[in-house]
């Protein structure tokens, strides 16, 4: 069997979803009276500015123009009670409640998920033949990658250096990474905590989600609660830990991310959270080199959040975070996307159009960024 037969039914539409979610926040909105206002004073007023002769043609027109005027007037409101809302927080974002979002540990996903259905069983159970057995061959083409990175690193960054830097491999598992991108993420993460243990450099694996669909609790609470403007995340987050910093094994055979697979595990993804979540145990380690580097197949999504808020408040908090991340410059982050160019959101970053390039991706990835910090740690050292 090639190791890319494994193609299980990806929960559909995932593009059209994040669309129609962007759609819905738009017409969702509530319309300001000044805009009413307006059309109907237009209305009333641009007939008297008519030419003589204007007839049946200038009732198009007329009616035309007040749906502009009606359209332009709403959306300069909204950009004014945007940018107000902004100025109340740092980054123009807020949380509506963080009372049902979850840190647990990959052991824990069982306990955390409903009971496993036949159907995705099924489909698990081949996720995991296919990561143990069928990708020997890509396995092998990776971990020879990772060899001549690891000599080319060797030569460049003393051992003490290395020994003073800790990574973060930080795992995207939204829904449209379910199947072959999450199998073969998962497959890369575990090649490339192989590579960076041997080097001497300490290694985290974390993945991000959401508990549930369309929101969860939290907007089971909001609802509750009558609906108040500008709500913030309404979503209940899962943050996952897959292998904590302080496990010196080089390799788990895998084990350690079989829970990754689980195909009814991935959902939404709050990216600028997840990323602030990692950078936030990053700094909790005393080595003082630190590399956070992302996995990711597109723009941050959640439904119930994107339909209450301003379209772009998970796109504006992540851009925010990775450029407070970038101005304290304690933390590198860099990110590789999958079929999806990361490099809108992260300045150091890499593209794979298939996910089957993926592992020599992420080595590639590791070894350039351990490169360009690698003079300085060595020159402090020295």
């Amino acid at each position: 069997m090639s190791p890319f037969d494994y193609r299980p039914t990806v929960r559909g539409g995932q593009s059209m979803r994040r669309t129609w979610a962007r759609v819905l926040a738009i017409l969702r909105r509530p319309k300001p009276i000044s805009a009413w206002v307006a059309a109907v004073a237009y209305l009333m007023v641009a007939p008297k500015l008519a030419p003589p002769g204007f007839d049946d043609r200038y009732l198009n027109l007329w009616f035309l123009s007040a749906v502009a005027v009606f359209c332009l007037w709403t959306a300069a409101v909204w950009r004014l009670r945007d940018w107000q809302w902004r100025r109340q927080t740092p980054s123009g974002y807020r949380v509506y409640t963080r009372n049902f979002d979850r840190e647990i540990a990959a052991a824990e996903i069982d306990a955390i998920l409903p009971p496993i259905s036949s159907s995705f069983q099924a489909e698990f159970d081949a996720a995991w033949e296919a990561f143990s057995n069928a990708l020997v061959g890509w396995r092998t083409k990776a971990h020879l990658t990772a060899l001549e990175a690891s000599g080319r690193i060797r030569q460049a960054i003393n051992a003490e250096a290395l020994a003073e830097t800790t990574i973060t491999v930080l795992v995207d598992q939204s829904g449209s990474m379910r199947g072959q991108s999450m199998l073969l993420a998962a497959a890369a993460t575990d090649v490339a905590c192989d590579f960076l243990v041997h080097l001497g450099v300490t290694v985290e694996v974390l993945g991000f989600t959401t508990a549930s669909w369309n929101g969860g609790e939290s907007r089971a609470r909001w609802l509750r609660e009558g609906r108040p403007d500008h709500p913030g995340r309404l979503c209940d987050l899962l943050h996952i830990v897959y292998r904590s910093s302080e496990d010196p094994r080089a390799s788990t055979g895998g084990g350690t991310f079989r829970p990754m697979l689980r195909p009814d595990l991935p959902k939404e993804n709050v990216d600028g959270e997840a990323v602030a979540w990692a950078a936030s145990r990053l700094l909790g380690r005393e080595r003082p080199r630190k590399i956070l580097l992302v996995i990711s197949d597109g723009v941050p999504a959640d439904d119930s959040t994107l339909m209450a808020n301003a379209p772009s408040i998970l796109e504006d908090h992540l851009r925010w975070v990775l450029a407070d991340i970038e101005r304290a410059g304690r933390i590198r982050a860099a990110a590789v996307g999958i079929g999806f160019d990361v490099s809108r959101y992260y300045s150091v970053s890499t593209t794979v159009t298939a996910p089957d390039g993926l592992g020599a991706a992420v080595i590639g990835l590791l070894e350039r960024t351990l490169l360009e910090t690698g003079d300085e740690a060595t020159q402090r050292i020295g």
